[in-house]
């Protein structure tokens, strides 16, 4: 193409090839794949762009990416360009149908064009005088685009082919980082829709709940009154029954106001000593002795923690009978942390030292130790049952070393 053609800016074509040696690939390389690992998406295409800009000596330029609907988001555009740019309604993101210019063309086309011309530009956008756009291209795929412009002089075909040269490098490490960007988006819309269902499910559950328990309460009500009024030993026996099923049936309903809970809430790193220390307020102790030696340190835990506390010596309390004394202390092992709480009660058989973990069993509700299991068990913490029967119960709560912490 003829100079003069250039400078009333028609577009030139770069025939494929590259003019960067294997030591130049390895610099740029050196220079912009880091960023891709490293960086924040906005921040990942400015950094990439500066690289470019420097490389080609030019003044403003634009890292674009195709997104999943087809548009060219431009999330580089250097910010005096936006700064200057005067176009109502501006955007980043500009749709396949109104893509125009030698931009347009680029990616349409697919291929790298070059212009040395005054290009025409929508009225209030900044002045664009020589330019080289190369789309992006992974696979037969169009991801993206790189586009500099405004040199102070003329580029040549060797200026676009160390622009292509870039772009084939890019390519595979964009089409990932998109992959995975996307990847994330579908992940946060996941977890949105199941934290909405999850909300909708819970206030379904505790407005049935709440209702359901109004009338077991009347249901009850009416049988105790009905025990005591009834002369007849075969239906006060009958009412028996009714009393203690529903009883059941309350501390079931019960169960699954706790169990709801569970993982609601993101994990924290909580103080063992004052998680513990609450839960004990909230309990009447009846005289028995608590020696708290635990030491200063965190666990990354469900914000449940407290109720597995207090789980555990209401335990103690109902099952131990002769209790007088509970111990609760920690101890670092090359395994992890193990927290104990124990006492000096009857102790637990050790035929039932695991199947007490199991829900539906024991004396009251049968859910206690069987929630405080499911609740640890969300962050990789574990709980057994070590104590010696005729001695005492003692629990052990074992942390993973990745679980918790000292604070400085």
């Amino acid at each position: 193409m003829e100079k003069k053609e250039i400078e009333r800016g028609d577009y030139q074509t770069c025939e494929e090839g590259s003019v960067l040696n294997s030591k130049q690939l390895l610099d740029i390389a050196n220079r912009i794949i880091p960023i891709f690992l490293n960086s924040p998406d906005d921040e990942m295409y400015n950094e990439v762009l500066k690289i470019l800009l420097k490389d080609t000596d030019s003044r403003h330029g634009i890292f674009a990416y195709i997104d999943e609907n087809g548009s060219m988001v431009a999330p580089s555009m250097t910010r005096d360009i936006w700064d200057q740019c005067q176009i109502p309604g501006k955007t980043y993101t500009f749709p396949r149908e109104i893509w125009g210019g030698i931009w347009g063309r680029a990616l349409s086309q697919r291929r790298a064009l070059y212009s040395n011309g005054t290009h025409h530009v929508p009225e209030g956008h900044i002045a664009i005088v020589r330019s080289i756009c190369v789309p992006i291209i992974h696979q037969n795929e169009l991801i993206g685009m790189f586009a500099v412009a405004n040199r102070t002089s003329s580029y040549y075909e060797n200026d676009v082919k160390h622009m292509k040269a870039i772009a084939d490098l890019v390519a595979p490490v964009l089409h990932a980082r998109l992959q995975r960007d996307r990847i994330e988006i579908e992940r946060r819309k996941a977890d949105e829709a199941v934290k909405l269902a999850n909300k909708k499910l819970g206030l379904m559950s505790a407005i049935t709940r709440h209702d359901g328990l109004n009338q077991l309460s009347l249901i009850l009500g009416y049988a105790q009154i009905a025990r005591e009024m009834s002369k007849d030993g075969k239906i006060t026996s009958y009412l028996d029954k009714i009393v203690l099923s529903g009883q059941s049936m309350s501390a079931q309903l019960e169960f699954t106001r706790i169990y709801q809970s569970i993982g609601s809430t993101s994990p924290e790193w909580q103080d063992v000593r004052r998680v513990f220390d609450k839960a004990m307020s909230e309990l009447d102790m009846n005289g028995i002795k608590v020696v708290n030696r635990l030491s200063d340190v965190q666990v990354y835990a469900d914000m449940m923690l407290g109720r597995i506390f207090y789980n555990l010596i209401e335990n103690s309390l109902r099952h131990g009978t002769r209790i007088t004394t509970i111990n609760v202390h920690d101890a670092q092992t090359e395994n992890g942390l193990i927290i104990s709480i124990e006492d000096d009660g009857v102790g637990i058989p050790d035929q039932e030292k695991e199947i007490i973990f199991e829900k539906g069993y024991g004396k009251n509700t049968g859910y206690g130790l069987y929630v405080t299991r499911e609740i640890l068990d969300l962050t990789g913490i574990f709980i057994r049952e070590k104590g010696e029967y005729g001695k005492g119960a003692r629990f052990e709560i074992l942390v993973p070393t990745n679980g918790y912490r000292t604070p400085s």
